[in-house]
């Protein structure tokens, strides 16, 4: 039998900081999953499927609570109204350009669009829990537990309750000069970030926050793999020209007056250095990464594309993405009340200075097992969480090859957004 689940369960660092990013209206802190099948699902098994893997992964199954501290609180039926079957396809899309309330919870829904052709499945997941790799996890978690209830329809997952989620777990992999590294980088680095104070980065118009939509563009596995070529024979990977394309794009927007700094924000999952590159649970273990040419750029792609690939290369050589690690201790030292007006601080500076740079988030591919319901889905991807103008940032994920670009944003700015977005896509070489 397995175990009772508290009916509190603790936060993280990490869980406290992305929900002060929803409580100050930074964006909408949800990742949504996209899968399009070929054929149908069991819609029964799905939906006790989808109960069951928020009993797995206990925190998916709570609200935030930040009253007297901080905890995660259990609901007494996590499941209730949190999964649809429809063949409404509006309905459907209206789901996906959709948030959920991290406060009140759970921290999943999950829609299934029944169609003739094939069903579609779209799961969200709170950022508050969990960055790309945990809503994979969470993912396959589900995906797991359906599988297994088609043979053993009384199958009941113990739930994971001993799983680290915290950044712990991460300093215990990490050998003694990572943390020297981190911390040395960390100083250099935010010198780097903060001065000069001013950025050039692509501004979407501010306006009405709702409704969103998501300007998407996908990739074909022929193309991707042409650009793979490409990028092998000048030692890049597909992230190293994706950044390159971005910061190109970025340059012929607004445009570039030659003297604010060029900088890039980037993501590096952590998972990299654990054992197995698996977390403990469903958490956020990703952290920033920055790329900074200042005002010199590159005069082309292929320029611009050296500068990144030498800055890549030192970097990895150099324990990537363990920069703001140096901020770790001080974030979770704080209340909650003093860590949300640090970070309403950090944002306004950054929006009225103009150095708040443009993102570039890359998710990673998904592993077919995380997406087997029995088999594959035909195509798959996770969509970037919602960022509010005039902040700004885009996301990529992979799946059998291709793929998929995305940026969530209010309704009003999407025009000058796909505008971007189809000058990053010209930017990138043909192979």
């Amino acid at each position: 039998m397995p175990s009772p689940i508290p009916a509190r369960l603790p936060t993280v660092t990490a869980d406290r900081m992305l929900a002060t990013w929803q409580d100050l209206g930074v964006g909408e802190m949800v990742i949504p999953v996209e899968m399009v099948f070929d054929r149908s699902l069991d819609a029964d098994r799905l939906g006790r499927a989808f109960a069951l893997a928020l009993d797995a992964e206990p925190v998916a199954g709570c609200r935030f609570v930040r009253e007297r501290g901080t905890s995660w609180e259990r609901l007494a039926d996590p499941a209730g109204g949190a999964f649809t079957v429809s063949a409404d396809a509006a309905a459907y899309g209206r789901f996906v350009a959709g948030t959920l309330d991290m406060f009140g919870g759970p921290q999943s829904r999950a829609f299934l669009l029944q169609a003739s052709s094939g069903d579609r499945l779209c799961v969200h997941v709170s950022h508050a829990i969990a960055d790309a790799g945990g809503t994979k996890h969470f993912v396959g978690t589900l995906s797991s537990i359906y599988r297994r209830l088609g043979t053993e329809p009384s199958h009941v997952p113990a739930p994971n309750l001993t799983g680290p989620r915290g950044v712990d777990q991460l300093f215990r992999a990490l050998p003694l000069r990572a943390h020297w590294r981190a911390l040395v980088n960390f100083y250099r680095e935010m010198r780097r970030l903060l001065l000069p104070r001013r950025t050039h980065r692509f501004e979407p118009p501010t306006g009405p926050r709702a409704p969103t939509v998501f300007v998407v563009r996908h990739v074909a596995a022929e193309r991707v793999a042409r650009l793979a070529g490409y990028g092998r024979a000048r030692g890049a990977t597909l992230n190293d020209l994706l950044m390159a394309a971005f910061v190109r794009a970025q340059l012929a927007v607004g445009p570039w007056d030659g003297r604010s700094q060029v900088r890039l924000q980037t993501t590096v999952d952590l998972r990299r250095y654990l054992p197995g590159r698996r977390a403990g649970g469903v958490c956020n273990l990703s952290a920033f990464d920055y790329f900074f040419p200042g005002t010199d750029p590159g005069h082309d792609f292929v320029a611009t594309l050296e500068r990144i690939v030498a800055t890549t290369r030192r970097r990895k050589a150099d324990f990537t993405g363990l920069t703001m690690i140096g901020l770790a201790p001080l974030i979770a030292a704080l209340p909650y009340r003093a860590l949300r007006a640090v970070f309403r601080r950090m944002f306004r500076d950054g929006i009225e200075d103009h150095n708040q740079p443009n993102a570039l988030t890359n998710m990673g591919p998904i592993a077919a097992g995380d997406v087997d319901f029995g088999g594959a889905p035909t195509a798959a991807w996770l969509l970037t969480p919602p960022i509010h103008p005039p902040l700004f940032g885009i996301g990529v994920t992979g799946y059998a090859g291709a793929l998929t670009l995305s940026a969530g944003t209010p309704a009003h700015a999407a025009p000058p957004i796909e505008d971007l977005f189809d000058r990053l896509i010209a930017e990138l070489p043909e192979g």
